[in-house]
């Protein structure tokens, strides 16, 4: 089953949004939830259990609820407030103010609420070889018995030249936010089969 990060998701009632992140344990390396961000014009951003997946290509994922169960599942995302004070920031714009003017500015603090022992995985989020950076998630293959990944498949070059590296899950030495570590090094990435991106 692929957990394509990125894909456009469909309820039982409609297109609901689009998957960010994928949760998992980076122990375990099971995907317990995604992230679906909606399609509405707050742009809300909702943990959804991989249970609810029936369908699943790299570009879509059908989902088991309809869209006012999804509006119900819990933020992904809590937004705190904080003011700073900023010398020589005044009525929304820097000015020249005396050196000892401070003005207070609210500053937006988002939070991702991820499960204690989780980490969310986007798209994008950096892949490390053995020697060095090496390319990006591009997205996951999970087995549909356990949810626990398979393959990774990997983005790597530039504009022109992308190709996707699908590496098994055996080759994943950790997971980190943001960052997945390999136990290969470029060589022998560059030696596994791909398809262009």
């Amino acid at each position: 089953m692929d957990v394509p990060i990125g894909a456009k998701v469909y309820c039982a009632d409609g297109a609901c949004g689009y998957v960010t992140h994928a949760i998992l344990n980076p122990d375990s390396r099971e995907v317990t939830h995604m992230v679906i961000q909606e399609e509405d014009p707050q742009y809300r951003k909702i943990v959804v259990p991989i249970s609810l997946i029936v369908e699943s290509t790299p570009k879509k994922l059908r989902i088991r609820c309809k869209l006012q169960e999804l509006s119900g599942m819990q933020d992904f995302e809590e937004t705190h407030f904080a003011t700073i004070e900023v010398p020589g920031y005044f009525g929304g714009a820097l000015t020249m103010l005396p050196d000892d003017t401070i003005e207070p500015l609210e500053v937006p603090i988002v939070k991702e609420l991820v499960p204690p022992g989780e980490v969310a995985l986007r798209k994008g989020a950096a892949v490390r070889a053995s020697d060095g950076h090496i390319g990006q998630v591009d997205e996951l293959l999970v087995s549909p018995v356990d949810n626990k990944i398979t393959h990774l498949v990997l983005r790597k070059g530039h504009l022109w030249g992308k190709r996707e590296v699908t590496i098994p899950v055996t080759e994943i030495d950790r997971i980190e936010e943001d960052t997945v570590y390999l136990k290969l090094d470029k060589q022998a990435i560059e030696h596994l089969p791909s398809s262009p991106a």
